[in-house]
């Protein structure tokens, strides 16, 4: 009877202490509510560790792409370096094989001009290699130092256009070729010449930097090396070349252009 009686009190223990949380019948809708909010919060929360997590590798990964091909654009711009002495030199030795054909040309001018019995002689293309470096040396350099590689190009370029006008120009019967208009050649291919050199500390390795620009005096300095001797005073004299003004071959600084 004592254990009937200990169970019966041991059952009544229990639905009694039950009995204490009738409220959370009472609360279960705000009860749920919370319970919701709180998935919802935890839910949010591993989304939002998701997305940053997300954000964090694109970030890595577009680090990864940006630092590969700034590795790749300064591996192309140091091959493109490298052979860069190269062709200064066969731009140079071009531009010198030049002048000297435009001053066998300019001996034959008579009265200013240039007899139509006058015979011209070959004139030596530019390598095409060396363009091709050259333009390798716009496409991996900064924009400052792209500017003075683009005008040695357009020099080269104008240049060729120049000669195929002399040609043209002394082969129609109505038209007539000036000695100015060979000074003017002549001049161009000082341009050549001095733009060139004035890359050789660059291309060496004894500086990182391009030159802004060349000078007059650079230019006098270009047709003695070309060996222009016997009209490199006259040149001097007349186009004022050993000023250290800014080279601009334009009619309005005074040169045949």
């Amino acid at each position: 009877m004592g254990c009937d009686l200990g169970w019966v009190g041991t059952f009544d223990g229990v639905v009694g202490w039950l009995g204490r949380f009738k409220w959370l019948y009472d609360y279960q809708t705000f009860i749920g509510a919370l319970v919701a909010l709180g998935a919802a919060y935890w839910t949010l929360r591993a989304i939002k560790l998701q997305v940053l997590q997300s954000r964090s590798s694109t970030k890595l990964q577009l680090a990864q792409v940006e630092r590969h091909e700034r590795e790749r654009r300064e591996a192309k711009r140091a091959a493109a370096r490298a052979v860069l002495p190269l062709s200064l030199g066969v731009l140079g030795e071009t531009a010198r094989q030049r002048s000297q054909a435009l001053l066998e040309v300019l001996g034959q001018c008579q009265d200013n001009f240039l007899p139509k019995i006058a015979v011209l002689p070959k004139f030596d293309s530019y390598s095409a290699d060396v363009l091709s470096n050259l333009k390798e040396m716009v496409e991996f350099s900064t924009e400052f130092e792209r500017k003075y590689y683009s005008r040695l190009i357009i020099s080269i370029q104008l240049q060729a256009s120049k000669l195929g006008g002399l040609s043209n120009d002394h082969s129609r019967p109505e038209a007539w070729v000036h000695a100015h208009n060979v000074e003017a050649l002549i001049l161009g291919e000082a341009e050549i010449y001095a733009r060139a050199s004035a890359l050789f500390a660059f291309a060496r390795g004894a500086t990182n930097d391009v030159p802004l620009h060349i000078v007059r005096r650079e230019i006098s300095a270009a047709l003695f090396l070309t060996g222009l001797h016997q009209i490199r005073d006259e040149l001097i004299e007349r186009y004022d070349l050993e000023s250290d003004q800014i080279w601009e071959p334009t009619r309005k600084h005074g040169l045949p252009f």
